[in-house]
């Protein structure tokens, strides 16, 4: 790569980030060819493998891939969690980002009591215990 001033300029990390459009291509296309994927690991080798046809620098990062599978709206993720034993608010999704509704309760006396946490986006949610997201199962959501 050359700079304006005519110098040579180092490539930054040797990698280039896919589109938005190609990256949500790519993922359709693998899962139109391997309608259940049953890990995020596996998921990410093919849709990289998928992505360097085009280009053989481009990478891509699990929260970036989960985020731009369910934007498309033809991709459903299902989550499988463990429960950590922490009570911590979970005031943003940890698979897509989005924030989280929080699900309450009016008590006998009036009050309110905070049950859970839920994301409008995707199907996470969370109780009064952190649940904390081992596995990502990924699926071509019918009709797609």
């Amino acid at each position: 790569m050359v700079s304006r001033n005519g110098k040579r300029k180092k490539s930054r990390g040797g990698y280039h980030i896919p589109p938005e459009k190609e990256l949500a291509q790519a993922i359709v296309n693998v899962l139109r060819t391997n309608p259940v994927v049953s890990s995020q690991e596996k998921m990410l080798f093919l849709v990289r493998k998928e992505l360097r046809e085009t280009d053989s620098r481009y990478a891509v990062t699990g929260p970036r891939l989960r985020r731009t599978a369910i934007s498309t709206g033809k991709v459903v993720i299902e989550t499988h969690c463990r429960e950590t034993g922490d009570r911590r608010s979970t005031l943003s999704c940890p698979v897509c980002g989005s924030s989280t509704n929080i699900v309450k309760n009016q008590t006998l006396f009036g009050g309110e009591v905070s049950l859970a946490h839920r994301c409008g986006v995707c199907e996470y949610w969370s109780g009064l215990d952190y649940r904390m997201p081992v596995r990502y199962r990924f699926l071509l959501r019918r009709g797609a």
